[in-house]
C-alpha cells in the first residue's frame, strides 16, 4: 500500500494567532537550550577598548596592547651591564599611558605651583621628585576618580619600543635620533622643549627618547635571565628613570638604558609620563 503524506495548512487548521504562538514558544525553547553566553575573555574585553583616551585633564592616554604571544625580552645583551641580560618580560594585562610627558599646565593645574626652572605651559614639567610626584597623583586620583600611576619601568621600556608593534628601532620610533629625540646632538642650548615637536613612535608615544628623563615607581635593582611576568623592584636604594635627556649623550637616548633617582631628587632634566589602569570589568572608557 502507497502512503501519501498531505500538506497540512497550519494557518487554517488553527489560525494564523495561533501558528505565532506556537513559533514563539518554540524559538523561546531553542534558546533556552542554547544556555547563556560566556563571559567575554580578557582578550576580547582589551581589544574592545579604545586605542585612543582622553582624559582632558591631562591629555591623551594610549593602549599598549600587552603581548599575547610571550615574545617580549627587555634588556639587551649587547649594551652596558645596568641593561644586560636581556630576559623575557609578560605583562598580565593591558595599560594606557600617556601621549606626552606631563606638561607644565597639567601639573599646575592640579597643584597650583609650578617648580620648573624651564618655564613654559607646554613644556614637560621638571624640578619634581618622587615624593613630589607622589602627591600630585594622589590629587589627580582624587579629582578624576581614576587610577593614574607611574609606570614600572618594565611597562615604560616596552611602551617605548612600540609595544606589540615594535619595529626592533634603536630610539623610541626612528633608528635617527633626531627624527625623534632632544638630546645634546640637536640641542646645543642644552634646554627641554615643548612636548610632543618630534615624531612619535610606532603606538604614537612622544619624546621618550630624550628631552627630559622619565621617572619610573619601582626600585633599581640588577637584572637576572629569569622571565618575568609584570616585574616590579619594591626593595632598593635609588628609583628607576628611563629615556635619557636634552643634555646627554645619544647612547642615554635607548629605551633599554637605565639611569637612577633617589626619593628626594628633582633635577632640571627629569620629568614623568603618567600610566592609566584600567579594570577589566570597567565599561569605561572615556
Amino acid at each position: 500500500m502507497n502512503l501519501k503524506t498531505k500538506n497540512i495548512n497550519l494557518k487554517k487548521l488553527f489560525g494564523f494567532n495561533a501558528v505565532a504562538a506556537l513559533l514563539t514558544v518554540f524559538c523561546f525553547a531553542l534558546c533556552s537550550c542554547s544556555g547563556p553566553e560566556p563571559d567575554p575573555t580578557q582578550d576580547q574585553i582589551e581589544k574592545r577598548w579604545p586605542n585612543v583616551i582622553d582624559t582632558e585633564v591631562v591629555g591623551k592616554m594610549i593602549k599598549v596592547q600587552r603581548d599575547t604571544l610571550g615574545n617580549y625580552i627587555m634588556g639587551t645583551d649587547e649594551g652596558s651591564y645596568e641593561s644586560s641580560p636581556a630576559h623575557k618580560v609578560t605583562f598580565s594585562k593591558s595599560f594606557y599611558i600617556a601621549e606626552f610627558e606631563l606638561t607644565q599646565a597639567e601639573w599646575t593645574a592640579i597643584m597650583s605651583t609650578n617648580p620648573s626652572e624651564m618655564i613654559g605651559d607646554s613644556l614637560p614639567v621638571e624640578r619634581v621628585s618622587f615624593s613630589m610626584i607622589s602627591q600630585f597623583i594622589s590629587a589627580l586620583n582624587e579629582q578624576t576618580g581614576r587610577t593614574f600611576r607611574l609606570p614600572t619601568e618594565a611597562e615604560w621600556e616596552y611602551a617605548a619600543r612600540g609595544g606589540f608593534y615594535s619595529t626592533g628601532k634603536k630610539y623610541s620610533g626612528s633608528d635617527n635620533l633626531d627624527e625623534v629625540g632632544w638630546y645634546i646632538g640637536n640641542n646645543p642650548e642644552e634646554l627641554s622643549h615643548k612636548v610632543g615637536t618630534k615624531a612619535p613612535n610606532e603606538i604614537g608615544l612622544y619624546d621618550m627618547s630624550g628631552n627630559v628623563a622619565e621617572l619610573c615607581s619601582d626600585k633599581n635593582a640588577p637584572y637576572t635571565a629569569d622571565p618575568q611576568t609584570d616585574p616590579a623592584q619594591k626593595t632598593g636604594v635609588k628609583y628607576n628613570v628611563r629615556g635619557g635627556w636634552f643634555d646627554q649623550d645619544a647612547e642615554y637616548c635607548d629605551p633599554k638604558e637605565r639611569a637612577t633617582a633617589s626619593t628626594n631628587d628633582a633635577f632640571y632634566n627629569m620629568g614623568f609620563r603618567l600610566l592609566m589602569e584600567v579594570p577589566l570589568d570597567s565599561d569605561l572608557l572615556p
